[in-house]
Formats: structure tokens, sequence, C-alpha cells
């Protein structure tokens, strides 16, 4: 299986600061006193392992916790009206019969490696997953009938159906369909996992560090 590292959009928008580690596991637990600080590593427990730290093809409901931390989306979702709203996209337009969806990405987004959040890295993203089938079992269902995407410039893309996909807007919000750079000259993001997100275990069993490397 082809290698590819998750190097994750640095612009989340629900991202308080720099979020260095996102993971579970026995540690220490802190009493809570003094002021917030960026960066330090966060350390959380969950039922079950997660089994694989590719957002994409995570699909359980403890996967989620961690998922959420770690990419960032083309839109969110106001957790009080439930109103979408702009995330890795600023603004989009969708076809009066649902089956073409065209985004316009924020001009600031990068990846964690540096590289930029660009309409290409949409279509790589997209394609990949719908490559990964069954492995993504929730972001290939939010593609049914995808045909491909177009990058119709630097920072927009057009991702069309063959059939009206009414629940896609919305899809976009979820980490399922969250963006990852791919390694130049590798298979797409969507083909496989691993890479500067590494993963340890840590504790006992069902218990896991995920740490992002430098």
């Amino acid at each position: 299986m082809a290698r590819r590292r998750l190097a994750l959009p640095a612009v989340l928008p629900f991202a308080t600061g720099a979020l260095a580690a996102t993971g579970c596991g026995a540690s220490e637990s802190g009493t809570g006193d003094g002021a917030p600080e960026a960066g330090g590593e966060l350390t959380f427990a969950l039922a079950s392992d997660p089994g694989c730290v590719d957002p994409q093809q995570q699909g359980n409901n403890d996967a989620i916790y961690p998922a959420r931390q770690l990419v960032g989306s083309l839109t969110d979702e106001d957790p009080e009206t439930g109103e979408i709203v702009p995330g890795l996209a600023e603004s989009w337009e969708v076809s009066e019969d649902a089956r073409s969806f065209t985004f316009h990405l924020r001009g600031d987004a990068t990846f964690s490696d540096g590289t930029p959040v660009d309409a290409e890295a949409v279509r790589a993203n997209f394609d990949g997953i719908v490559e990964l089938g069954a492995r993504a079992a929730l972001g290939s269902g939010y593609l049914a009938g995808y045909e491909g995407t177009a990058v119709d410039d630097t920072h927009t893309a057009t991702v069309t159906f063959a059939e009206p996909n009414a629940q896609f807007l919305r899809a976009t919000t979820t980490f399922s369909l969250g963006l990852l750079a791919a390694i130049p000259g590798a298979a797409a993001p969507g083909a496989g996992a691993a890479g500067r997100l590494t993963t340890s275990q840590a504790g006992p069993a069902h218990s896991r560090t995920e740490r992002r490397s430098p």
C-alpha cells in the first residue's frame, strides 16, 4: 500500500491555538490552574481503539473525537443554529439540481507542512476517498455518484455528481471529507496512511497517543 504523510490544514476553524498533539492514554491529570498556553500535549481516554489515525478512514464514535481535532474541512457547522458556515472554503455555490458544488478556498490556508490548501488538494482528496471505497465508509458514502472535481483555478474547485446529492454540502463539514496533503509523486490522499502524524501505544490496551511530528 502506498504511504502518504498526514499533513493537516494549519488553518482550522475550530482550533483555538497550536494544537500540537491529540491522543489518549494514562497520564497525570493537571489541576487546571493558570493561564492557558499554546502548544503542549493533550491526553485523554477512549473506550475503544480508533484503529487508524487517518481521519478519512475512521468510522466509529471513539475515532471521531481525535479526528475532528486533526483535520480541517471545506465548511463548518454553527453549533447553535446548525447553519453551514465557512471553513477552508470561504464561500460556495450549489447548482439548482444539486449535482454541482463550487467552492472558493481561503487564500491563507496551508497544511502543517506549509503547502497550500488549494483546489488541486480538494481534487486529490476526493478522488482518493472514492479510491479507498469501503475503507472510507463514511466519506465514500457522502461521495456516492461522484463524477470528479474540476480545478477551475488555484482557489476554486467544482465537484460534480451523476445524480443530485443533497447531503454533500453538509457532509463537507465532517472530518470524513477533511483535507490532507499528499507526498509529491506518490498516491493521492486516501490511498494509504502513515507519515508526519506518528502513532505510539501508551498504557493499557485501547489507549493510544497520537502526536504530530515537529
